[in-house]
């Protein structure tokens, strides 16, 4: 008799088996992900790439730091998260376009 491992485990991927998380990014990353997840509710999970896209200019220290300061905000996590993404940027007006040069 001869017994394979998916007929002792039914249930389990055998890709669930690997380790998903390699580096120190994914881990910071990870956190994110859950947090802001556990706090949407019925709404569409977020995915990692899109965490890890909107991310993706921050080093892996920064990461914990911003992930204490999202922690520690009187707002809530996931409000301070999108809060500090935005940008309040506005489109620049270049006057000298708009001036009328004269000829001399």
């Amino acid at each position: 008799m001869t017994f394979n491992i998916a007929s002792l485990l039914p249930d389990i991927n055998p890709l669930d088996l690997r380790p998903k998380i390699k580096n120190k990014r994914q881990y910071a990353l990870s956190l994110f992900v859950e947090r802001l997840n556990q706090e949407r509710g019925n709404l569409k999970p977020l995915s990692p790439t899109f965490i890890a896209f909107k991310l993706s200019h921050l080093d892996v220290e920064d990461l914990h730091y911003f992930y204490k300061q999202c922690e520690q905000a009187n707002c809530g996590f996931s409000k301070a998260w999108w809060g500090s993404l935005k940008t309040d940027r506005k489109p620049v007006e270049k006057k000298w376009l708009t001036k009328k040069w004269k000829k001399c």
